[in-house]
């Protein structure tokens, strides 16, 4: 079963997922913005890091704005 944890975003990523710490490790975090505080799974190994899935955001952050298209992220 996979970890589920609490993460802030904090930067955005080169293939645009949003970029958290868990301690030392960095987590990729699709569909996030910077300032998100979320509760994500922890998946795959990518790279020097994990991916992630955010199951439920806590709080939005400051640059987060609804999708322009109802199929965003589908």
């Amino acid at each position: 079963m996979s970890e589920v944890v609490e993460l802030t975003v904090e930067t955005i990523g080169a293939r645009g997922d949003g970029i958290a710490r868990d301690g030392d490790s960095l987590i990729y975090i699709p569909f996030t913005v910077p300032g998100d505080r979320v509760r994500a799974r922890i998946e795959d190994a990518r790279g020097g890091a994990r991916a992630a899935t955010a199951v439920e955001t806590i709080a939005p952050g400051p640059g987060r704005a609804a999708p322009p298209c109802r199929h965003f992220g589908i």
